[in-house]
């Protein structure tokens, strides 16, 4: 027969397949029968040759097999991702079948070609995923429970500590010394950027569920980059680094999360202080016109360290610290990544630009109004 013939010269390469390979005539009589049907199915080459397929389908799958071969006979081919087969040790087998018409040279259908994948393993791997999974989602809802919780915890005795030493810094209390004046603002500094780190983590865990609340607003933003810088003062005068402040005469206003692009400006300028070892850091706010659409720009410029080109693709990663100039700072690694995702979602960009051992400049960018 011109199909035995066929199939039977090429033997050798299907023998060499690992996914079982059977073919046979129109009558559905079994010529070739691979090396990986033999170990799928049980059945050796000689107790299969010459046997029509059929002995392979349990009793209700015979209607698929009929619709299979019309299909065959009309030149197409057919794919089923999941059907069964019965193995010589009476179970049923699930499989992936491909099946294929074969043609002679006078391209004339001749017969069929089935290529069959066992699925069980797959099937029970994407079971097992599936749970993973699940439990993955699961201790993801818990992490972010327990985020927020603790958040709020330590953010409540926080405040009070912010409070109180506000109030004692206005005198309501009674006078203070020179001295004692330094260390309640180095308390309420230090407080603040716990405050604001913690803010980082809780923002961290409603980004990562979607639950972030944005409320915008029209907003100065003059007065922002103010409280900004003096919320880092501290910390700058602690390093001896020259803390400069650059505000617009004009009043920028734009529609954004008061929120978010404090926190964004916050952490802007406390990694250029952290970096910087000698010099200056400068926040300044301007406007700056691109295609004839006035923009807000707010620049952070520091003599810091700068980054290195290999770093700059990792720049934004979460949990991502960077070394410089052999360390690495302090820091949880999440104040770009939490930064450049409220961007945003407040219609805000973060550019940056960075000479590495000459400094850095990171800018925010956001509609004028």
């Amino acid at each position: 027969m011109d199909i035995e013939k066929y199939l039977i010269d090429h033997s050798h390469i299907l023998d060499a397949i690992d996914d079982a390979i059977i073919g046979k005539d129109l009558q559905g009589t079994i010529i070739i029968w691979n090396k990986a049907a033999e170990k799928k199915y049980g059945y050796s080459v000689d107790e299969v040759l010459g046997r029509n397929i059929k002995f392979i389908i349990p009793a209700d799958g015979s209607d698929e097999y009929d619709y299979t071969i019309e299909k065959v006979m009309r030149g197409e081919t057919v794919y089923l991702s999941e059907t069964k087969r019965i193995g010589k040790n009476g179970k049923h087998i699930k499989v992936s079948l491909s099946i294929t018409p074969v043609r002679n040279s006078k391209n004339k259908i001749i017969g069929a070609a089935s290529i069959a994948r066992d699925v069980s393993a797959l099937k029970q791997l994407s079971e097992q995923l599936y749970i993973k999974n699940l439990e993955l989602e699961n201790a993801s809802l818990a992490k972010d429970q327990f985020l927020a919780s603790m958040s709020h915890e330590l953010r409540t005795p926080l405040n009070t500590i912010v409070g109180f030493t506000g109030a004692l810094l206005m005198r309501l209390s009674g006078p203070l010394t020179t001295e004692q004046e330094k260390q309640l603002k180095i308390i309420e500094s230090g407080s603040k950027m716990l405050i604001y780190l913690i803010n980082d983590i809780l923002d961290l865990a409603k980004i990562e569920s979607g639950n972030v609340h944005i409320n915008l607003e029209k907003i100065n933003c003059n007065e922002i980059v103010s409280e900004v810088v003096s919320t880092l003062s501290i910390l700058a005068e602690s390093k001896k680094i020259e803390l400069r402040c650059s505000i617009s005469s004009d009043e920028l206003y734009v529609m954004t999360d008061r929120r978010s692009l404090m926190q964004i400006l916050i952490n802007l300028l406390n990694n250029a202080i952290k970096y910087t070892e000698k010099g200056y850091v400068e926040i300044k706010s301007h406007v700056e016109k691109i295609n004839n659409v006035e923009f807000v720009k707010i620049d952070v410029v520091d003599t810091g360290v700068g980054i290195k080109e290999e770093y700059k693709s990792r720049l934004f990663r979460q949990f991502e610290r960077l070394e410089a100039e052999g360390k690495f700072h302090d820091g949880t690694g999440l104040g770009l990544y939490v930064s450049k995702k409220l961007a945003g979602l407040i219609d805000a960009k973060i550019e940056f630009q960075s000479v590495y051992g000459k400094g850095s400049l990171f800018s925010v960018v956001m509609r004028k109004l």
